[in-house]
């Protein structure tokens, strides 16, 4: 037999093969078939011509092949991968990287040196504006006393010379008095200067005289869901719930408010965030937004939720919901009651640590429910901050009574702070989404129990009790009250600890989540919470490719590890917004 009949140059296979984009390892097997089988006697035609088919199927052409990762799909079966490519912001594939490689011909190739990846982080509780606000306000978070409140606003006004002085974040319970402050000095510094400062919480804020002249506001003024704070007949200037809302003047203004907008979307990235949903926002703030991401100028993927005043729940039934690019407004957050932290929390019988109050409802319940069935008329979404048991028992309620025979409506319970015994059958089968912050229980965990007392400090922060009969939790932070933290998110919710590391055993420790269910917290199950888990919240087929890359593996290191964790890159459809190698 003449061997010369089948042995055409391997160069020329090659630059064949290659016209067709074919591996050189299926050009080699091509080589071997024509050169080798005349030897092979003991090799069927039918295995070689199965190899050469396979050999000779061109690779199917994408933008990015991201490898060298652990990848966690957050998947119906929690999956692991080792590879993922992209076209188009989509997800094309996931799996093997060895098949992925021979299958797939990326215009990019991403390693990712053998680090951790995760569907983008999602903070089913957020208030995005807010937090553009708070780079152009004075930060009072972790204040030591009125007296350090006082001095910060001063540096700030030096430095600044604004004509309005906005704040946030003073918190008395951690004052050595733990009492309300007075705005006596704040007045005599700015007399002629509006001062609002809002508490940690958001539920109260401290005004100077001046805001308080300018709005008509008294000490003989009585108002339904909120208080005006006085000493001795006298306002002290703070305003707790509904009060606040009678300060029209000085009025918001959303001018300027650019350059926040950036930074507050830069370290949303920067900590692994992808999504978000933005809680009880004006009519006048929605439509900025819209226009931002009309004109590009937002990339984060937000769910909008429409706040309860008058005004804006007229416009926003009237126009309905919508999607813009990255951002769906499809619903409304109301809200029940106030905070633990103010005792505006409306309990079922009275504080511990003040038994004269049992705190109050925003709005009463008939009118709460009127509102709730426009809600579900128009075909939205429902989202409503209940803190107190009493203020849950209450929605709980009004949730059933409109959705009698449908558990597939996600409605919401923000917070779901406290809720009795006789209430957590409510979220059983019914289709209502608890939708918790974590890092609010190892905040509050050092005064809550003054506020509950011993056994009712046992119906707070239940998250794993809710997660059973509801079978998920949306987890959020409500930053800026919070940090914006993911992982501090996944941290409380399993450790249970603060920062510093207490309590040494963890804060009630029964009520822990998995780390599994940490996770889908804060990536499917948030999705699913404001719908949107059909496009992303797992790294799935068809979905969008929003991940965020680690240094840690946070499924599997030790507890003792979960802060020191490091975001390495954050993508959103694909697209590296964050981090670089």
């Amino acid at each position: 037999m003449r061997k010369d009949r089948f042995t055409p140059r391997k160069n020329v296979l090659e630059t064949f093969f290659n016209s067709i984009n074919l591996h050189h390892e299926s050009v080699f097997s091509v080589y071997i078939c024509v050169n080798i089988y005349p030897m092979m006697k003991s090799v069927t035609i039918f295995a070689l011509m199965t190899l050469l088919v396979s050999s000779c199927i061109p690779r199917e052409d994408v933008d990015m092949l991201f490898f060298n990762a652990r990848f966690y799909t957050v998947d119906n079966a929690f999956g692991v991968a080792d590879a993922m490519v992209v076209r188009d912001g989509l997800i094309v594939d996931i799996g093997p990287e060895q098949r992925l490689h021979k299958t797939y011909n990326p215009r990019l190739e991403r390693n990712l040196k053998g680090n951790y990846a995760y569907p983008g982080f999602i903070d089913a509780h957020a208030h995005f504006l807010a937090l553009a606000r708070s780079y152009q306000e004075v930060d009072l978070r972790n204040s030591s006393s009125l007296k350090d409140v006082e001095v910060r606003v001063s540096d700030f006004q030096l430095d600044r010379d604004y004509s309005v002085i906005r704040g946030m974040g003073w918190d008395q319970n951690i004052w050595e008095d733990n009492q309300f402050p007075n705005n006596t000095v704040l007045s005599k510094l700015f007399p002629e200067t509006p001062v609002l400062l809002r508490r940690i919480d958001g539920h109260a804020m401290l005004v100077n005289d001046i805001v308080l002249e300018r709005n008509g506001i008294t000490a003989e003024m009585d108002v339904e869901g909120g208080e005006i704070v006085t000493e001795n007949g006298v306002p002290t200037g703070v305003l707790i719930d509904n009060a606040m809302d009678l300060v029209k003047w000085p009025p918001k203004s959303l001018d300027d408010l650019q350059d926040g907008v950036e930074l507050a979307e830069r370290k949303c990235f920067s900590l692994g965030l992808t999504g978000l949903s933005e809680m009880g926002l004006s009519w006048e703030e929605i439509m900025y937004l819209d226009d931002l991401y009309t004109n590009n100028e937002l990339t984060i993927n937000m769910q909008v939720l429409a706040g309860s005043d008058s005004a804006t729940f007229e416009k926003a039934l009237a126009n309905g919901g919508w999607v813009r690019r990255n951002m769906e407004f499809n619903g409304f957050k109301f809200y029940a009651d106030g905070a633990l932290g103010s005792r505006g929390a409306c309990l079922i019988k009275p504080y511990s640590d003040m038994p004269t109050t049992t705190g109050f409802l925003l709005k009463d319940p008939e009118e709460i429910e009127k509102q709730a069935r426009q809600v579900k008329n128009a075909g939205m979404q429902l989202c409503t901050h209940a803190i107190g048991d009493s203020a849950n028992r209450v929605m709980l309620d009004i949730y059933q009574r409109l959705w009698p025979d449908d558990n597939t409506h996600r409605w919401r319970i923000e917070h779901a702070q406290i809720v009795h015994d006789d209430d957590l059958r409510a979220f059983d089968g019914t289709g209502i989404i608890p939708s918790v912050q974590p890092t609010h229980a190892t905040s509050d965990m050092l005064w809550a129990k003054k506020r509950l007392g011993a056994r009712r400090i046992n119906d707070g922060y239940r998250y794993e009790d809710l997660r059973a009969v509801a079978g998920i939790v949306a987890l959020g932070t409500d930053f800026p009250i919070e940090p914006v933290d993911p992982l501090g998110t996944f941290y409380s919710a399993v450790v249970r600890k603060n920062d510093d590391g207490v309590p040494e055993g963890g804060f009630q420790m029964s009520n822990a989540l998995s780390r599994q269910d940490a996770l889908r917290g804060m990536t499917i199950w948030a999705a699913y919470a404001q719908f949107s888990d059909d496009r992303c919240g797992s790294l799935e087929i068809g979905k969008q490719a929003d991940m965020v890359v680690l240094s840690k593996d946070i499924m599997r290191c030790d507890a003792s590890e979960l802060r020191r964790v490091e975001i390495l890159q954050t993508y959103v459809k694909g697209e590296n917004v964050y981090g670089v190698f």
